[in-house]
Parts: structure tokens; sequence; C-alpha cells
């Protein structure tokens, strides 16, 4: 695999943006569902786009599982067909 989401410190920044922004407060005219809004996977070198899914998957469960953060895989990675594509 060429996902590292086994590391305890991997997902530590999303872990030291719930402790810092505060999503209550925000304002703007592009309003913001959560501190960490999209998460890309994008193949590169020699990955594929099943290294892709395979990461976005692992950690989409670790953010669910660990942090609590509602988790929604979309594109290549989708569970569900209607997630497959995302309306502009």
């Amino acid at each position: 695999s060429r996902c590292n989401y086994s590391s305890p410190k991997s997902n530590s920044r999303t872990k030291v943006a719930m402790t810092l922004i505060d999503m209550r407060s925000h304002s703007g005219e592009h309003p913001r569902l959560g501190a960490m809004d999209v998460c890309p996977f994008v193949p590169v070198r020699n990955s594929t786009m099943e290294d892709c899914v395979e990461c976005a998957k692992r950690l989409g469960e670790r953010l669910g599982t660990e942090l609590g953060i509602p988790v929604y895989l979309y594109g290549a990675a989708a569970l569900e067909d209607f997630r497959r594509t995302v309306p502009q």
C-alpha cells in the first residue's frame, strides 16, 4: 500500500485544526461545513487511482472513528453511486 495512515501523527494536523478553528464564528461569502472541507487524493508518479481510493477510504475511516468527524467520500472513492459526481 502507498498510504501511510498507520502513524499516530498522520492526522495530527486535523486534530490541531479541530482545537483551533471554531466554525461557529465563521463568516464570509463561501460558507464551509467544517474546518476540513475537502481532502483530495490525486495519483502522481507511480501511484494509481486505486491507490488514491484506498488512501481516501483509510483516512476517512480514521477521521470518523478517532476524531468523530463526519466523512463523505466522493468521486472514485464514493461508496454510493449518487456521490460519484458532485454538482457544482
